[in-house]
């Protein structure tokens, strides 16, 4: 892969069964405590340039507790959760995260991720997921975009440009996670998928040229320092001025402002369940003065 591909190895990670143990039985029998058990049906893990994120889905709402143990562990427990596999190690090796291993407690999953050396990480819940970044490189200093995540006003995002065929951005990103035809013969391409849905998107017209891109939940991806994904409506409403549009979803849960003549949109996340609570997680780029509408 070009571009961003080979920047973001992503592993959908099976876990390995280390042992002749059976799946846990029961699995939706109520816990000593009454709470129903969410069933944990997956773990990920993926790689970016700057972190791997490890994430715990469950089929319904979890919470976790932090447990201290080794410097160089992140030990979660999570609850009320109980396995659907058996427990065992997620395959998984990098510089800094060496073993990621899972395992059915009393009342709860446990997740270990073991390091090289004690790094900085954050914990984001988010529903019936529990990620978990681990950072590997310095974060990027203020005031710089690097190229393959500089946002182009009008333009494009990295080396996905407005007006280019769309083989073109496959040979930049590598082969979409998911592509869909909409009933007008438009085709969505997406470069990310569940549950941290990290990257970007584009929709191409039926004759295969690119003609809106966006990135999305990818704090690397921004129009300056101060504008990017992650940034408050404040810092964009200073960066862009007033938009032409402010718009809130019939749900409540995404307010959208709009600059039609920049070419530009971005989307603030308004559900409380999501990591970007209260923040940008989208930013779109279109031709400039076109109606806008976000995907």
């Amino acid at each position: 892969m070009g571009g961003v591909a080979h920047r973001l190895r992503r592993v959908w990670a099976a876990v390995l069964v280390t042992g002749a143990a059976a799946v846990i039985v029961s699995l939706n029998a109520p816990d000593s405590r009454g709470a129903t058990p969410a069933l944990v049906t997956r773990v990920t893990a993926a790689e970016t340039a700057n972190d791997v994120q490890v994430a715990v889905v469950a089929s319904a709402p979890v919470q976790y507790q932090l447990v201290k143990t080794r410097p160089d562990w992140i030990v979660l427990q999570i609850s009320p959760a109980r396995l659907r596999f058996a427990p065992g190690t997620v395959p998984f090796t990098g510089d800094v995260v060496k073993r990621i291993r899972i395992a059915q407690l009393a009342h709860a999953v446990q997740l270990v991720v073991e390091m090289t050396r004690p790094a900085p990480f954050r914990v984001v819940p988010s529903g019936g997921v529990v990620a978990v970044m681990v950072q590997t490189a310095a974060p990027r200093p203020r005031g710089s975009i690097d190229r393959l995540h500089e946002i182009l006003p009008g333009g494009g995002i990295g080396r996905v440009r407005l007006g280019m065929p769309v083989h073109d951005a496959v040979a930049a990103l590598g082969r979409a996670t998911t592509t869909r035809t909409l009933a007008d013969g438009n085709v969505v391409y997406e470069w990310f998928g569940p549950p941290l849905n990290r990257g970007i998107g584009a929709r191409v017209t039926p004759s295969g040229l690119v003609y809106r891109v966006w990135a999305l939940n990818d704090g690397q991806y921004g129009v300056t320092s101060r504008l990017h994904v992650g940034s408050t409506e404040a810092d964009a409403r200073a960066t862009l001025g007033a938009p032409s549009q402010a718009v809130v979803n019939a749900s409540g849960t995404i307010k959208t402002l709009t600059y039609p003549a920049l070419g530009l949109w971005v989307a603030i996340q308004m559900d409380p369940r999501y990591a970007l609570y209260g923040r940008i997680f989208e930013i779109g780029v279109m031709r400039p003065e076109t109606a806008a509408a976000k995907p």
